[in-house]
Protein backbone atom coordinates (compact mmCIF):
# COMPACT_ATOMS: atom_id res chain seq x y z
CA UNK A 1 0.00 0.00 0.00
CA UNK A 2 1.55 3.30 -0.72
CA UNK A 3 0.61 6.57 1.20
CA UNK A 4 2.31 9.19 -0.56
CA UNK A 5 1.54 10.47 -3.94
CA UNK A 6 3.82 12.33 -5.88
CA UNK A 7 3.15 15.08 -8.32
CA UNK A 8 5.54 16.89 -10.52
CA UNK A 9 4.47 20.31 -11.85
CA UNK A 10 5.60 22.53 -14.89
CA UNK A 11 9.04 24.78 -13.75
CA UNK A 12 10.73 22.44 -10.88
CA UNK A 13 7.97 22.23 -8.17
CA UNK A 14 7.11 18.82 -6.91
CA UNK A 15 4.29 18.01 -3.96
CA UNK A 16 4.13 15.11 -1.79
CA UNK A 17 0.62 14.49 -0.65
CA UNK A 18 -0.25 11.73 2.13
CA UNK A 19 -3.35 9.92 2.77
CA UNK A 20 -4.45 6.78 4.93
CA UNK A 21 -8.23 6.73 4.79
CA UNK A 22 -10.39 6.87 6.80
CA UNK A 23 -8.27 8.65 9.87
CA UNK A 24 -5.11 10.13 7.89
CA UNK A 25 -3.02 8.67 10.83
CA UNK A 26 0.65 7.90 9.58
CA UNK A 27 2.06 4.31 10.37
CA UNK A 28 5.47 3.52 11.03
CA UNK A 29 5.04 2.71 7.22
CA UNK A 30 4.20 5.83 5.89
CA UNK A 31 7.22 7.23 7.37
CA UNK A 32 9.57 4.59 5.90
CA UNK A 33 7.67 5.14 2.31
CA UNK A 34 8.07 8.74 2.72
CA UNK A 35 12.01 8.24 3.71
CA UNK A 36 12.92 6.26 0.79
CA UNK A 37 10.66 8.97 -1.56
CA UNK A 38 12.88 12.29 -0.20
CA UNK A 39 16.28 10.81 -0.31
CA UNK A 40 15.24 10.16 -3.65
CA UNK A 41 14.14 13.22 -4.90
CA UNK A 42 17.06 15.00 -2.41
CA UNK A 43 19.52 13.58 -5.50
CA UNK A 44 16.79 15.49 -8.69
CA UNK A 45 18.70 18.96 -9.37
CA UNK A 46 15.77 19.51 -11.38
CA UNK A 47 13.43 19.74 -8.36
CA UNK A 48 13.21 23.72 -7.00
CA UNK A 49 11.07 23.70 -4.56
CA UNK A 50 9.46 20.56 -2.55
CA UNK A 51 5.44 20.83 -1.50
CA UNK A 52 4.14 18.76 1.21
CA UNK A 53 0.74 18.46 1.83
CA UNK A 54 -2.75 16.13 2.94
CA UNK A 55 -4.71 14.42 0.25
CA UNK A 56 -7.92 13.98 2.14
CA UNK A 57 -9.91 16.97 3.45
CA UNK A 58 -9.00 18.83 6.60
CA UNK A 59 -6.33 16.61 7.38
CA UNK A 60 -2.18 16.94 6.96
CA UNK A 61 -1.20 14.54 8.86
CA UNK A 62 -3.96 13.58 11.32
CA UNK A 63 -0.96 12.12 14.27
CA UNK A 64 1.29 8.95 14.56
CA UNK A 65 -0.73 5.91 14.07
CA UNK A 66 -1.98 4.84 17.68
CA UNK A 67 -1.72 0.89 16.70
CA UNK A 68 1.69 1.32 15.59
CA UNK A 69 2.97 3.28 18.84
CA UNK A 70 1.31 0.75 21.45
CA UNK A 71 3.02 -2.21 19.13
CA UNK A 72 6.45 -0.26 19.37
CA UNK A 73 6.25 0.38 23.15
CA UNK A 74 5.92 -3.62 23.13
CA UNK A 75 8.50 -4.51 20.82
CA UNK A 76 6.09 -5.71 18.13
CA UNK A 77 6.44 -5.67 14.32
CA UNK A 78 4.55 -2.62 12.66
CA UNK A 79 5.54 -3.45 9.52
CA UNK A 80 8.60 -1.03 8.67
CA UNK A 81 11.50 0.08 10.95
CA UNK A 82 10.23 2.48 13.52
CA UNK A 83 13.52 4.85 12.81
CA UNK A 84 11.60 5.79 9.85
CA UNK A 85 10.66 8.78 11.89
CA UNK A 86 13.63 9.54 12.88
CA UNK A 87 14.97 9.14 9.35
CA UNK A 88 12.53 10.38 7.25
CA UNK A 89 12.11 13.72 9.30
CA UNK A 90 16.17 14.16 9.41
CA UNK A 91 15.56 13.63 5.80
CA UNK A 92 13.17 16.17 4.97
CA UNK A 93 14.89 19.17 7.06
CA UNK A 94 17.82 18.47 5.47
CA UNK A 95 16.56 18.50 1.81
CA UNK A 96 18.62 20.41 -0.85
CA UNK A 97 15.89 22.38 -1.71
CA UNK A 98 13.05 24.73 -0.06
CA UNK A 99 10.23 23.06 1.16
CA UNK A 100 6.57 24.38 1.96
CA UNK A 101 4.02 22.61 4.29
CA UNK A 102 0.27 23.35 3.26
CA UNK A 103 -1.48 22.58 5.96
CA UNK A 104 -5.01 21.64 4.94
CA UNK A 105 -6.23 20.42 8.39
CA UNK A 106 -5.09 18.31 11.30
CA UNK A 107 -2.14 18.21 11.86
CA UNK A 108 -1.51 17.10 15.50
CA UNK A 109 1.48 15.20 17.56
CA UNK A 110 3.86 13.24 14.55
CA UNK A 111 1.65 15.04 11.85
CA UNK A 112 2.78 18.32 13.24
CA UNK A 113 6.42 17.21 13.72
CA UNK A 114 6.65 16.70 9.93
CA UNK A 115 5.36 20.20 9.23
CA UNK A 116 7.70 21.71 11.29
CA UNK A 117 10.51 19.90 9.06
CA UNK A 118 9.50 22.48 6.49
CA UNK A 119 11.00 25.56 5.75
CA UNK A 120 7.94 27.62 5.35
CA UNK A 121 4.41 26.30 6.66
CA UNK A 122 1.35 27.86 4.80
CA UNK A 123 -2.35 26.57 6.89
CA UNK A 124 -5.88 26.65 6.16
CA UNK A 125 -8.17 28.64 8.65
CA UNK A 126 -9.89 25.53 9.41
CA UNK A 127 -6.17 23.90 10.43
CA UNK A 128 -5.43 22.67 13.82
CA UNK A 129 -2.34 22.47 14.73
CA UNK A 130 -0.42 20.74 18.17
CA UNK A 131 1.99 18.60 20.32
CA UNK A 132 -0.91 16.57 22.29
CA UNK A 133 1.42 13.55 23.49
CA UNK A 134 1.50 14.12 27.01
CA UNK A 135 -1.91 13.41 27.16
CA UNK A 136 -0.98 9.63 26.42
CA UNK A 137 2.03 9.88 28.99
CA UNK A 138 4.53 10.27 26.24
CA UNK A 139 6.02 13.59 24.46
CA UNK A 140 6.98 14.80 20.61
CA UNK A 141 9.38 11.71 19.59
CA UNK A 142 9.78 12.82 16.19
CA UNK A 143 11.57 16.65 16.53
CA UNK A 144 8.65 18.45 18.25
CA UNK A 145 10.68 19.50 21.43
CA UNK A 146 13.43 20.75 19.43
CA UNK A 147 11.98 22.47 16.17
CA UNK A 148 8.77 24.00 17.94
CA UNK A 149 10.79 25.60 20.36
CA UNK A 150 13.01 26.98 18.21
CA UNK A 151 10.60 28.26 16.22
CA UNK A 152 8.22 29.84 18.26
CA UNK A 153 10.56 30.05 21.26
CA UNK A 154 11.32 27.94 24.76
CA UNK A 155 8.55 29.74 26.57
CA UNK A 156 5.50 29.08 23.62
CA UNK A 157 6.71 25.39 22.91
CA UNK A 158 6.96 24.81 26.85
CA UNK A 159 3.24 26.09 26.98
CA UNK A 160 2.30 23.85 24.48
CA UNK A 161 3.92 20.61 24.66
CA UNK A 162 3.27 20.97 28.51
CA UNK A 163 -0.92 21.44 28.02
CA UNK A 164 -0.99 18.91 24.89
CA UNK A 165 -2.90 22.21 23.74
CA UNK A 166 -4.29 22.05 20.20
CA UNK A 167 -4.30 25.84 18.49
CA UNK A 168 -5.93 27.03 15.21
CA UNK A 169 -4.76 28.74 12.22
CA UNK A 170 -5.13 32.07 13.71
CA UNK A 171 -3.34 31.36 16.56
CA UNK A 172 -0.24 29.43 15.18
CA UNK A 173 0.19 32.67 12.99
CA UNK A 174 0.64 34.74 15.76
CA UNK A 175 3.14 32.42 17.40
CA UNK A 176 4.94 32.18 14.11
CA UNK A 177 4.24 28.68 14.20
CA UNK A 178 2.89 29.33 10.30
CA UNK A 179 3.78 32.03 7.81
CA UNK A 180 0.79 32.72 6.39
CA UNK A 181 -3.19 31.98 6.68
CA UNK A 182 -5.37 31.28 3.39
CA UNK A 183 -9.19 30.06 3.03
CA UNK A 184 -9.45 26.48 2.67
CA UNK A 185 -10.27 27.13 -0.77
CA UNK A 186 -7.05 28.94 -1.65
CA UNK A 187 -4.59 27.30 0.10
CA UNK A 188 -3.23 24.92 -2.36
CA UNK A 189 -3.57 27.69 -5.31
CA UNK A 190 -1.77 30.19 -2.99
CA UNK A 191 0.74 27.73 -2.36
CA UNK A 192 1.96 26.22 -5.67
CA UNK A 193 2.02 30.16 -6.84
CA UNK A 194 4.73 30.94 -4.27
CA UNK A 195 6.08 27.60 -5.06
CA UNK A 196 6.18 28.21 -8.90
CA UNK A 197 7.60 31.68 -8.14
CA UNK A 198 10.59 30.49 -6.18
CA UNK A 199 11.08 28.46 -8.65
CA UNK A 200 11.68 30.88 -11.13
CA UNK A 201 15.14 31.84 -9.18
CA UNK A 202 18.63 29.48 -9.92
CA UNK A 203 18.36 25.96 -8.16
CA UNK A 204 21.60 26.32 -7.22
CA UNK A 205 21.42 29.91 -5.38
CA UNK A 206 18.23 28.37 -3.49
CA UNK A 207 20.07 25.55 -2.42
CA UNK A 208 22.91 27.79 -1.04
CA UNK A 209 20.66 30.08 0.12
CA UNK A 210 19.29 27.13 2.31
CA UNK A 211 22.51 25.67 3.04
CA UNK A 212 23.40 29.02 5.29
CA UNK A 213 20.14 29.91 6.73
CA UNK A 214 20.18 25.75 7.98
CA UNK A 215 23.72 26.36 9.42
CA UNK A 216 21.95 27.50 12.95
CA UNK A 217 20.81 24.08 12.91
CA UNK A 218 23.96 22.23 13.49
CA UNK A 219 23.36 21.65 17.44
CA UNK A 220 20.06 20.15 17.16
CA UNK A 221 21.16 16.89 16.34
CA UNK A 222 22.05 16.55 20.47
CA UNK A 223 18.52 17.25 21.11
CA UNK A 224 17.39 15.06 18.45
CA UNK A 225 19.24 11.99 19.93
CA UNK A 226 18.08 13.02 23.74
CA UNK A 227 14.22 13.79 22.83
CA UNK A 228 14.54 10.24 20.73
CA UNK A 229 15.82 8.34 23.97
CA UNK A 230 13.45 10.02 26.38
CA UNK A 231 10.50 9.16 23.88
CA UNK A 232 11.83 5.54 23.45
CA UNK A 233 11.99 5.14 27.73
CA UNK A 234 8.36 6.27 28.42
CA UNK A 235 6.55 4.99 25.17
CA UNK A 236 7.11 1.21 26.98
CA UNK A 237 5.82 2.54 30.35
CA UNK A 238 2.75 0.56 31.86
CA UNK A 239 0.75 4.33 31.97
CA UNK A 240 2.24 5.36 28.43
CA UNK A 241 0.67 1.85 27.09
CA UNK A 242 -2.60 1.96 29.12
CA UNK A 243 -3.35 5.50 27.65
CA UNK A 244 -2.50 5.06 24.53
CA UNK A 245 -4.79 1.90 24.23
CA UNK A 246 -7.96 4.12 25.93
CA UNK A 247 -7.16 7.13 23.19
CA UNK A 248 -7.28 3.90 20.11
CA UNK A 249 -10.42 2.38 22.08
CA UNK A 250 -11.78 5.88 22.22
CA UNK A 251 -11.30 6.73 18.36
CA UNK A 252 -7.88 7.09 18.04
CA UNK A 253 -7.64 10.67 18.27
CA UNK A 254 -4.67 12.38 21.03
CA UNK A 255 -6.96 15.81 21.24
CA UNK A 256 -10.62 16.94 21.84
Amino acid sequence: MSFWTEKRLDGGVCVLEFANEPTGAMPVAGMAELHKTVDSLAGDSDIKALVITGAQDGIFIAHADIGDLIKIGRREETGADPASWYMATIGLAAFPAPTIAAINGQAWGGGLEVALCADIRFAARSASLGQPEIRAGIIPGAGGTQRLSKLVGKAKAAELIFEGRVIDAAEALSIGLVNRVYEDSSLMDATLEYASNLARYSAEALRSAKTAISSSDVQIAEGLSLESRLFSKLLPSDEAQELLAAILADGGQFGD
